[in-house]
């Protein structure tokens, strides 16, 4: 880390602006709008005459092996508008994954169908997989109505059964889902009751008013109820196949329930029907280099024109060793699209260099962050003396003035970025003076001062402050292998906390073992960028500490290799403000939310570093119908509802 300890003479001339995020949610639809307004975009024209469906698509049916195009479409396809203009089939489009745990770039692309989605702008959700949905006055009925004739990719219909068994027979069976997925409860932890009305109509009822439950739905996980074809997945299930068991061990599996998983999971297996654009036909294995996916002939959305979509014939992922050879690609002009990895101030300037070289141009996409690193101690970490440290305000905020955020923003930002704690950005309605200020100021004094008055005020003879068991302070931080510029940031922060007698260790991992870590609450601290700076009313995690048993107290099921501790009366207050926001009318949500604000500032959770720097992704220039700016976050989720079904490739 020498290099980062020379200050770079380097500048940018980039200044970020933020835009007022008008937050705004409805009771019966919430919703929330993109801080930089909707996207100009020019009227739809036609590039070349419609042809209905993709040149290969065609000569599959001459052949015999599909039915028509009119006969694989439902009755009412959903219609998509081009952003620019009608485009063209063929060809393929260019990513890439980093590493083996880097699936969530699939469902930040090519897997976002679900009953509802995001319009493109953010502005609220719209149904998607679902024709119309009915809402009942006091938000605890959804009524989904879906389209006739719409068929799953092996040709067989997708009825209303086909939601009901994801939710009755993979969500509420306990061997398959120990725990009720989030999305299926309400507010007070109650499973929702989901019925088919007839074929063609399911219902959701929640004990509780839900008057979230649209944005869920529209949200990175709201694609799992129409992701379990039951004419397919039923052969894997014990309660549909009594010799399922002996099925599983002849097919190498210990048990039915993982031969389940692995035939269910879209990355795994080719032959597992979908509603998606683009089907696997070459899977995600461990010594896997490229991932395939093809165009699905029974998708269901059509252009203005009536063409069949996806435009893109097949989707190429493949899988790098790590994020230099990344940008060397990207920069290379070998991807087509990336918001991940490899955009970051970092790079920005050598991404900037190389546009016209690899025939590629950066866009604009504004971070929904209130910080960019924060830092999380796990509040109820099994070792009881990581526990101490972890509660302790005094320690924490002693830790904060450690930290000198001017010099991670000039060395890592190109000082693109200013000190900054957790709170939304100035200027946005939910913005929290303490939470934006309160602690951050660079000073080893008061560093020095409030971890003496934390208790730890020996020094041993390494230097380091003893702890309660006699031994020096080690704190051990789990970081994500992938993400380099947290890493560096990282290691700034050990060089300070060194320079304030707290030893640091930096545990760097793949992603899977990471979150592997988490789940079982064996984090001791973390680091992550903090999210909900746009859209704090849309993510629990713009105010909830890393503290695994007290969330298992209050949301059971959130936590369920966890034993449930209750939680102290602050936590348990934010917690029921939380939940009130979403059982409230839309008037109070953000007087609640201001609420937790004041207790997350008094009790000061998490430690901030930076604000967010301006945002940014990569496309070519052969990509046509990407619209820009666009939001950057994974609730959106960034930047699959622009409409992947709709790009395609100008050469």
């Amino acid at each position: 880390m020498d290099f980062l300890r020379k200050r770079t003479s380097m500048r940018l001339d980039v200044r970020r602006t933020i835009g007022v995020l008008l937050v705004a949610i409805a009771f019966l639809m919430p919703s929330v709008v993109f801080a930089g307004g909707k996207a100009e975009v020019e009227p739809a024209r036609v590039a070349e005459e419609a042809s209905g469906e993709a040149p290969a698509l065609a000569a599959r049916v001459t052949a015999g092996e599909l039915p028509p195009v009119e006969d694989r479409l439902p009755t009412n396809p959903l219609v998509i508008e081009p952003h620019q203009e009608i485009g063209r089939y063929g060809g393929d489009m260019r990513s890439a994954l980093v590493g083996s745990g880097d699936a969530a770039w699939f469902r930040r692309t090519i897997f976002y169908d679900g009953l509802m989605r995001w319009a493109p702008d953010w502005s609220s959700p719209i149904p998607n997989v679902a024709e119309d949905v009915a809402v009942s006055d006091d938000a605890r009925e959804y009524t989904f109505s879906l389209r006739e004739g719409m068929r799953w990719s092996d040709g067989e219909p997708f009825t209303a059964d086909d939601i009901i068994f994801y939710v009755h027979d993979f969500a509420y069976n306990s061997d398959l889902s120990p725990a009720v997925p989030g999305l299926l409860t309400d507010p007070d932890g109650n499973r929702a009751t989901v019925e088919a009305l007839d074929a063609l109509t399911v219902r959701f009822t929640f004990e509780s008013p839900n008057a979230m439950f649209l944005q869920q739905l529209a949200g990175p996980n709201g694609m799992w109820p129409v992701t379990y074809a039951r004419h397919y997945l039923e052969q894997y299930h014990a309660d549909f196949n009594p010799d399922v068991d002996a099925v599983a061990t002849d097919a190498g599996f210990d048990s039915w329930v993982e031969y389940f998983e692995y035939q269910s999971s879209f990355t795994t297996n080719p032959e597992l029907p979908q509603l998606t654009a683009w089907i696997i036909t070459q899977p995600y294995t461990g010594d896997t280099q490229r991932v395939v996916f093809e165009r699905n002939p029974y998708y269901w959305k059509v252009d203005t024109a009536g063409n069949q979509l996806p435009y893109v014939d097949r989707w190429l992922f493949d899988i790098l060793g790590n994020t230099e050879v990344l940008l060397l690609r990207t920069m290379n002009g070998e991807i087509d699209l990336m918001h991940r990895h490899i955009n970051n101030v970092e790079n920005r300037p050598v991404l900037y260099g190389s546009q016209e070289r690899g025939d590629y141009r950066l866009y604009d996409a504004e971070m929904d962050q209130s910080n960019a690193h924060s830092i999380r101690f796990n509040l109820n970490h099994p070792d009881p003396v990581v526990r101490e440290f972890a509660n302790n305000r005094d320690f924490r905020v002693g830790l904060s003035y450690a930290i000198d955020r001017a010099e991670i923003s000039d060395l890592l930002h190109a000082g693109m970025t200013e000190p900054w704690g957790i709170s939304p950005p100035q200027g946005h309605p939910l913005y929290h003076e303490r939470l934006a200020s309160e602690f951050i100021e660079y000073n080893v004094d008061l560093a020095n001062e409030y971890l003496d008055r934390a208790g730890y005020d020996q020094i041993g003879r390494d230097g380091f402050r003893i702890g309660p068991d006699g031994q020096p302070i080690v704190l051990t931080m789990d970081l994500v292998v992938a993400q380099d510029e947290r890493i560096n940031v990282a290691e700034l922060v050990q060089a300070y906390w060194r320079a304030v007698g707290v030893d640091v260790r930096l545990n760097v991992m793949e992603r899977t073992l990471y979150f592997e870590r988490r789940d079982a609450g064996q984090r001791e601290t973390f680091m992550w960028s903090q999210d909900a700076g746009l859209a704090p009313l849309l993510n629990s995690d713009s105010w909830v500490p890393e503290a695994p048993a007290w969330r298992e107290w209050v949301w059971p099921g959130s936590y369920p290799g966890v034993s449930a501790q209750e939680p102290p009366a602050s936590f348990k207050r934010a917690a029921e403000l939380w939940d009130e926001i979403y059982t409230s009318s839309p008037e109070r949500h953000e007087d609640l939310y201001r609420e937790i604000q004041d207790i997350i500032a008094d009790e000061f959770w998490l430690i901030g570093t930076v604000s967010p720097p301006p945002g940014y992704g990569i496309v070519t220039n052969r990509i046509g119908n990407f619209l820009e700016p666009i939001p950057n976050s994974w609730n959106y989720p960034t930047p699959a509802p622009v409409g992947m079904e709709q790009l395609f490739i100008r050469n």
